[in-house]
């Protein structure tokens, strides 16, 4: 059982009940509540419906796939009188200083106390008959004095392996993984991660981490590329878990099928021709929160698998979601493939690792149970991104020893640098393209097209490349799971002239590899 996992049945029958019109603070206490519920039995799912009705979509696929029952409740009063025994008591945040919302998140696991605030308290008092446990208003001046206070009293009650973190930009959609914080019970906290302008708190959140060295840290940050290098730097993955709602529910449901992909032949050869060999693939796959969401809407559109597509892919799902995994894998047609999102088992920048070694041996194994091949391997975007591109024998060095230790079938590498983009007006010859240890290597291949890939700048930027002089060309295009549904890909490629092949991530990476041998490139 892993660290992520959750040891209980699935659930036979659920209440469910709509919070999705509701105000901040009562989806807060509807979620703490359904964490307190849950964690002694799987009994309660909400329905925040942010985004895309994803909530509805996986509660209808337990629905039909596992034989689900389910029973709706009318409202946040009916929910708490129904289950008024399970909590004790109720913990009040201050609105004014939202890092007393991390720390009445771990109070509610630790006293099996209700979040809620100022303002709902005496109404969820009368109606409960339960008294206030804990009052943080005004207990505190900032957010480093409530981490503070929180690392004293709170840490050595928490659980080692995991730490969360609460991102003030996006703080709404993050309070949907209460109900899996209270049945985890990592250290929760909220901090800046911006060292120039706020060094304090970024201090702190370093400090936080260095706590938590080779476990987990969910939710977000203010700013992925710092949150994603200080947490690589003490061996952390990260798993963005922004608006991952019920994962105490998905949790629980198993994964009864076989991971096998379609995969192509041992030995398999295709000839070369003077054409665009494109491939599409899908961003953002080492997010659970993507990979219930924007994913699920993706998937269920009805163009997927009339042209070879690949879906960037988290393998710790398995333990947050399994009955997603099983949905993905049982319902993947011929033209679907899964590769690895970054940068392998957990989203980390690979030259900020600490234990290199470890990772990729986790990496192998994980790619040997999910039959994943190819990785999307980043290097990092943090402190170095303005520096200039590594040279070829800079990323030989660099990523030789992962390819030694995880044997991909290739690489798709992002660079701490700034990298080129195609932007749909410009166009950027893709031909960097390296063999290393037998492996081919595409560097730099986010061309994210426009700030959500719209369908013009994709149609562009495929129009550019028949520009080039020299055929075959190969163009690996990395598109926002937020743009681009397969339809429009599907209609852009129809568009298009017969010089252009779209085929799926490992045929690229087969082709590109050919490719290379007859130009006389080695190893």
């Amino acid at each position: 059982m892993g660290l992520l996992s959750v040891d209980m049945p699935p659930p036979k029958n659920l209440d469910v009940i709509y919070v999705g019109g509701e105000s901040f603070s009562r989806k807060l206490t509807a979620a703490s509540l359904q964490g307190l519920v849950n964690r002694r039995l799987p009994r309660v799912y909400l329905l925040f419906n942010e985004p895309l009705d994803s909530d509805y979509k996986w509660l209808e696929t337990y629905i039909s796939g596992y034989g689900l029952e389910v029973s709706y409740l009318k409202n946040l009063e009916e929910f708490v009188r129904k289950y008024v025994d399970i909590f004790q008591g109720f913990t009040i945040y201050d609105p004014q200083l939202l890092q007393s919302i991390p720390i009445a998140i771990m109070l509610s696991a630790l006293d099996n106390t209700l979040i809620a605030s100022p303002e709902d308290v005496d109404e969820l008092m009368e109606l409960s008959g339960k008294p206030i446990v804990n009052n943080f208003v005004g207990r505190w001046k900032n957010s480093l004095d409530a981490v503070e206070w929180s690392l004293k009293n709170l840490w050595p009650e928490t659980n080692h392996n995991l730490v969360a973190s609460m991102p003030l930009d996006r703080f709404p959609h993050v309070i949907q993984i209460t109900d899996f914080l209270i049945l985890k019970q990592p250290f929760t906290f909220m901090l800046s991660v911006l060292p120039d302008k706020d060094p304090e708190e970024f201090a702190m959140f370093d400090k936080v981490l260095s706590m938590c060295q080779g476990g987990y840290a969910l939710g977000w940050s203010n700013r992925e590329e710092w949150y994603v290098t200080l947490a690589s730097k003490y061996d952390i993955k990260v798993l963005c878990t922004i608006g991952n709602s019920n994962l105490s529910i998905h949790s629980t449901f198993p994964c009864r099928v076989s991971l096998k992909q379609h995969k192509l032949p041992p030995n398999y050869r295709i000839a070369l021709r003077e054409k665009i060999y494109v491939t599409f693939i899908y961003t953002d796959g080492d997010s659970p929160a993507v990979l219930l969401t924007y994913y699920r809407k993706l998937w269920d559109d009805p163009a997927r698998g009339l042209i070879p597509i690949g879906w960037g892919f988290q393998p710790y799902l398995l333990e947050l979601s399994p009955g997603v995994i099983e949905y993905y894998y049982k319902t993947m047609t011929p033209n679907d493939y899964f590769l690895f999102g970054p940068s392998g088992a957990g989203y980390i920048y690979y030259t900020a690792l600490s234990n290199k070694s470890r990772f990729s041996k986790e990496t192998r194994d994980m790619s040997k149970l999910f039959d994943l091949e190819v990785t999307n391997l980043w290097l990092g975007l943090g402190p170095e991104k303005d520096s200039p591109p590594p040279t070829d024998e800079e990323i030989r060095d660099i990523v030789s020893p992962f390819i030694e230790e995880t044997k991909p079938l290739g690489l798709f590498l992002r660079t701490p640098s700034k990298e080129k983009v195609v932007t749909g007006d410009d166009y950027y010859d893709p031909h960097r393209i390296l063999l290393v240890k037998d492996t081919p290597v595409v560097v730099a291949p986010m061309y994210y097209v426009g700030d959500y890939e719209r369908f013009k700048d994709v149609r562009k930027t495929l129009e550019y490349a028949s520009l080039a002089e020299k055929k075959p060309l190969f163009l690996s295009l990395f598109i926002s799971n937020y743009g681009l549904t397969p339809t429009e890909l599907h209609n852009i490629i129809k568009s298009l002239g017969s010089e252009y092949q779209v085929v799926r991530p490992d045929v690229f990476l087969h082709l590109l590899k050919e490719y290379l041998r007859q130009v006389g490139q080695t190893s």
